[in-house]
């Protein structure tokens, strides 16, 4: 008797686990790539991974309602956190020439310019895929507020499945990323031009 009350507490356990749903797996992932890649810098510059809003900031994909209301687009989802996806996209539009180079914290180098990333929205209203996003350029070794940019991209949506409204929402966050970059070399260049001894 006693060997069957051991055992019966495992064979409940296990009948409760089998009725469990098993997760739904999502029908495509999508990654984030800059519309620029041969941006080049003027100094080398750390890049620290975006911020967001919760629900923004991990690997859903979300719309927006007429009301305001998010939720989660079914069966698709970015191939990693956002946030992180935007930095790598953000440190990949640094591939032209130029004495500079674009690191992330991990890296354990030093840089005279920090980069840090926010995301506001990005999100599918309605035929619309919306992206806003800014960046703060500091010197930390100064405590200097360098430049803060910020930009809001807006691309219509073409097609109405959810594989592609997804890219329609990657491709806004492609070109917010290349705006972002963009105004960073710039910024940069002018820097460097300002602070070289004539």
């Amino acid at each position: 008797m006693r060997r069957m009350f051991l055992l019966l507490p495992m064979v409940l356990i296990t009948g409760c686990l089998s009725v469990l749903p098993e997760p739904e797996a999502p029908g495509g992932l999508y990654s984030i790539s800059s519309a620029r890649a041969n941006l080049g810098l003027a100094q080398n510059i750390v890049i620290r991974e975006f911020d967001a809003p919760e629900i923004m900031a991990g690997r859903g994909v979300v719309s927006e309602s007429p009301t305001g209301a998010l939720r989660f687009v079914r069966s698709v989802e970015w191939s990693g956190r956002l946030t992180r996806l935007l930095q790598l996209a953000l440190i990949d539009s640094f591939t032209g020439a130029g004495p500079g180079v674009a690191l992330s914290p991990e890296s354990g180098v030093a840089a005279p310019y920090v980069a840090s990333g926010r995301i506001h929205r990005l999100v599918l209203k309605g035929d619309v895929a919306v992206c806003k996003a800014s960046v703060v350029l500091t010197e930390p070794a100064r405590r200097r507020l360098i430049a803060q940019f910020e930009t809001e991209v807006e691309q219509q949506v073409n097609g109405t499945s959810a594989e592609q409204r997804a890219l329609s929402l990657r491709a806004a966050a492609g070109t917010c990323v290349a705006d972002l970059a963009s105004a960073v070399s710039e910024t940069l260049d002018r820097v460097a031009q300002e602070t070289s001894p004539d």
